[in-house]
């Protein structure tokens, strides 16, 4: 009875397809708005690094040789790992304008035909216009199909690319607390060079920096890319002009060290220290990641554009500048940045630079909320509360509960490790482990998605896996002096959501072998095939006699019934009706499916069906994994007009609900939800006792309730307690 073909979508939202890829049919104008604004929030980490870059990079006066290899091994870093990997390659692998590694992880999974996270895979929603399930690029080659197999039939593979992308997303869940340490106390580090104050005013300045800046992140990405915008091109244009004055007074010949000669004579001469100032270097690229998880925000044109008109110059002069001025200053090397600025504009660069720290951490910020989001809807995170902060970008959003952890936890590591030089030995582990992850899913992408020669995926995976690999080793090699801090946190943050996913799977498992079947329904109501045995009119109230006796009484108004089943009656209904023997004369078994692409449109949104037994029907609501929930019950209108269309004049007249008006306060209508308590089972070893009761139940009872996160009105809803044993 619940077979696919049977649905019907919601013809009644067409207003859906005025905003169906509304971003990606943007002009010109709205390109260069969002690329004004993306150089507040996405650039400003990448924009900082010069504070504390070459101070990372040397703990002795360097001679002119290391400072001309160095600089050639951070002008070759941002070239081909910056420019050409990331702004050339990665950002055209985004998911329908999304980034970041659950994004591609989902365009794979769906090419592939892989199960998701949050369910098996369903032949209806492989029909939604924006699934994309076809196979791109142009002949097809035997090894992508084999790869492609490969992975359909091994679930040993599904399993390890899906952790791969955990440990990766946990990672950089965890750099958001890594960014703003490292760029306000380097920024503030500058008073120390003009002043007596001591290192302890110093973090307690930065820590007072930080919580201001987690305070105003409630205004949203949009509000502040307007405000942080202008401080980020000043800080670009003013970097410009005193690396350009650097370079003229101090050593015009700098540019020789764009020259790659130098950093291979330097590998050669210098083997070990060169692997190991590598950790350094890496610093000049470490808001990368951070740009193509940010890309939902904005738009890949905007991105490219200012990365390859302000940013790369900008920077690539600065660090020039700061070169020429080590080449005959090489004491200054600990405080390269500060030191290298000329006297006059000493202050102002001083100010600019907090204010610019300050902005720097707006990037992953925004890229922790945007893969938290993803995390969610793929079923990997417990739910928290998201706020969309524009109407205009659907990709910019705020999350409370994150911006409060990450506030809480980047005190913890400024008051910790109190100077940027630790922080920067924790700062890169996290980073080079995401973009290995970027570079595996990459080279799997090349072959399944975009079928491209076996050759350019080799190509691709040699060149920029070994510098993952360097840069890799490098930071791994300070573990002991602070790497250990990522690594430490990404474990948390991987095993809860491991233990949410396996915790919440085997729980929606265990409800799907309690529903009842249709069938039975219809022999409880006495609605079966044959009708019922007897039926008679008590005032506006229908009273079935069943055949054994008993009666189910028939009340005015709709339940809506949330499932995670998608066919039979869920434990939570027939908990009611068995002690509450009321039936409302409309029912709907509603559940709600997140399925593998970033958006589903509205037109698209819900599949619809009657059921035999009259006024039952069930509903399955689409959402990707960044679509917003309904809010002021845009959700429950949809639905009553879709129920109206199936009833009689007289009940539709009531369900209707015309667009842009509130649902009446006395319409009868009622949400039923299941509260679920989950146990172990009677036997239950100590560990499997251990991630049940005490880490997947607490995580279950701190995290948003269902309710909560399905915009439920309060005062409206019915929870229903269902136990289960796992």
């Amino acid at each position: 009875m619940d077979r696919p073909s049977a649905w019907a979508r919601d013809e009644d939202l067409e207003e859906g397809r005025r905003r169906h890829d509304a971003k990606a049919k943007a002009g010109w104008a709205a390109t260069l708005s969002l690329s004004y604004r993306a150089i507040g929030i996405i650039f400003g980490d990448i924009g900082t690094s010069p504070l504390y870059t070459f101070a990372n990079i040397f703990q002795t006066p360097p001679d002119n040789d290391d400072i001309l290899a160095a600089m050639s091994l951070i002008f070759w870093t941002l070239t081909l790992v910056g420019l050409i990997k990331y702004v050339f390659i990665v950002l055209r692998a985004d998911d329908q304008g999304e980034g970041g590694t659950f994004a591609l992880y989902a365009r794979l999974a769906r090419v592939a035909r892989l199960p998701t996270p949050t369910a098996t895979e369903q032949e209806y929603d492989t029909n939604l216009a924006r699934y994309g399930t076809k196979m791109e690029g142009g002949v097809k080659p035997s090894v992508a199909t084999h790869v492609t197999r490969a992975l359909q039939k091994s679930k040993i593979l599904q399993r390890v690319l899906l952790l791969l992308v955990l440990v990766a997303t946990c990672m950089l869940i965890g750099d958001g607390c890594l960014t703003p340490s490292i760029s306000v106390v380097a920024s503030i580090t500058g008073l120390k060079q003009i002043s007596s104050i001591g290192n302890n005013a110093v973090i307690g300045i930065s820590c007072a920096v930080l919580v201001l800046l987690y305070v105003f992140q409630r205004l949203g990405t949009s509000k502040l890319g307007v405000v942080f915008a202008p401080v980020i091109l000043l800080w670009f244009f003013s970097n410009f002009c005193i690396g350009i004055y650097n370079i003229v007074v101090w050593y015009p010949a700098i540019f020789k060290a764009l020259s790659p000669h130098y950093m291979i004579l330097y590998w050669r001469d210098e083997n070990r220290i060169s692997w190991e100032v590598m950790s350094g270097v890496l610093l000049c690229i470490t808001g990368v990641e951070a740009m193509y998880a940010d890309l939902g925000h904005f738009s890949r044109q905007a991105v490219q554009l200012t990365y390859c008109c302000i940013v790369y110059p900008s920077v690539l002069i600065t660090y020039l500048g700061q070169a020429a001025f080590l080449m005959k200053n090489p004491n200054s090397v600990a405080n390269t940045f500060y030191d290298a600025i000329p006297d006059p504009v000493y202050w102002p660069m001083f100010v600019i630079s907090t204010l610019a720290a300050i902005v720097a951490s707006q990037a992953i910020i925004s890229g922790t909320f945007s893969i938290i989001r993803q995390s969610l809807m793929l079923g990997c995170f417990p739910r928290v509360k998201i706020v969309h902060t524009s109407g205009i970008v659907e990709g910019q959003i705020y999350i409370p509960e994150a911006n409060w952890t990450l506030m809480v936890l980047t005190i913890v590591v400024v008051a910790g490790f109190r100077d940027s030089l630790s922080i920067s030995n924790a700062y890169g582990v996290a980073v080079t482990f995401v973009m290995f992850t970027t570079t595996l899913l990459m080279t799997v992408g090349i072959l399944v998605i975009w079928k491209h020669n076996v050759f350019t995926a080799i190509a691709f995976f040699v060149i920029f896996g070994l510098i993952d690999v360097s840069f890799l080793s490098a930071t791994l090699n300070k573990f002991l002096h602070g790497g250990w801090f990522p690594i430490a946190l990404s474990a948390i943050l991987f095993t809860m959501s491991v233990l949410w996913y396996w915790g919440t799977k085997r729980k929606v498992e265990a409800l799907d072998s309690r529903k009842v079947l249709l069938g039975d329904l219809f022999k409880l109501t006495g609605l079966g095939d044959d009708g019922p045995r007897a039926a008679e009119e008590e005032g506006s109230m229908r009273t079935v006699v069943l055949k054994d006796g008993a009666k189910i009484v028939r009340v005015p108004g709709v339940a809506m019934v949330y499932t995670n089943t998608y066919t039979g009656i869920p434990a939570a209904f027939t908990n009611l009706l068995a002690n509450v023997p009321a039936l409302h004369e409309v029912v709907v078994f509603i559940t709600v499916r997140y399925v593998p692409i970033p958006k589903v449109s509205l037109d698209e949104r819900l599949l619809f069906m009657p059921l035999p037994v009259p006024g039952l029907y069930r509903c399955v609501a689409r959402y990707g994994y960044t679509d917003t929930i309904d809010e002021d019950g845009e959700f429950t209108k949809a639905v009553l007009n879709r129920i109206a269309k199936h009833s009689k004049p007289e009940l539709a007249a009531r369900l209707i609900v015309p667009p842009g008006t509130a649902i009446e306060h006395n319409m009868k209508l009622v949400y039923v939800m299941g509260r679920t308590m989950t146990h172990p089972k009677p036997g239950s070893g100590i560990f499997r006792n251990l991630m049940l009761e005490h880490t997947y139940n607490f995580l279950r009872r701190n995290s948003r309730t269902a309710s909560g996160a399905f915009n439920v009105p309060k005062d409206r809803l019915v929870e229903v307690g269902v136990v289960v044993e796992i």
